[in-house]
């Protein structure tokens, strides 16, 4: 009979998740709130991949948001 642990402290990568989250929060938050259109397209296909709300208000499309 025996016991085996493993211990991993996770304290760093929860914190640089917690980090990213933010700034993904605070991009998005400024990205739609700007007065400018912004639009976002892969340059090989020019397939948009995203735009903001403000794009949307002026042509009258709604965005599918992933």
């Amino acid at each position: 009979m025996g016991l085996v642990g493993i211990h991993t402290d996770i304290t760093d990568r929860r914190r640089a998740e917690d980090a990213l989250m933010q700034s993904a929060a605070t991009y998005r938050e400024i990205f739609n709130t700007v007065n400018d259109t912004i639009w976002i397209h892969d340059i090989d296909t020019f397939k948009f991949i995203d735009v903001n709300d403000h794009v949307t208000e002026m042509f009258g499309y709604s965005a599918r948001r992933r």
